[in-house]
């Protein structure tokens, strides 16, 4: 009787583990900077237009990222996806970006819907809390 419990539980874990690459199958690519609002708590939006940045970021199906800021490499380095979880009832992903440069890690929270993808420490829009929106090229 052990042994099937034993079974069943390893059977079951297997059928609701999902690999890394099922959670993040859609963010490799190459993504364009459109917009940030730096605070939740204000109105104001910064774009490419009013800071005269054009930024793409970069991500390659082998955990490799890269940030383009006006034709030139701010930053790279890799990249690592956890399994999706609920956040102001919307499913969002962490996602932790290693610096090759400083080897630094910075984790943040990420939505990816269709050709959008938004980045934010705290998807509930909390005071002092930003988000930055990309749209897939």
């Amino acid at each position: 009787m052990r042994i099937i419990a034993i079974l069943l539980l390893a059977a079951l874990s297997a059928g609701c583990t999902k690999s890394k690459n099922e959670f993040d199958s859609n963010l490799p690519g190459t993504w364009e900077w459109t917009s940030e609002v730096p605070n939740m708590a204000s109105s104001a939006i910064i774009t490419p237009q009013s800071t005269g940045i054009v930024e793409f970021l970069i991500f390659d199906s082998k955990n490799h990222f890269e940030i383009i800021r006006n034709g030139v490499t701010a930053q790279e380095g890799t990249y690592s996806v956890s399994a999706p979880q609920r956040n102001n009832n919307l499913t969002v992903r962490q996602i932790t970006f290693r610096a090759s440069s400083s080897g630094t890690d910075n984790t943040t929270f990420y939505y990816l819907e269709d050709a959008k993808l938004s980045f934010s420490r705290d998807y509930g829009g909390g005071l002092g809390s930003s988000m930055r929106f990309y749209e897939r090229r």
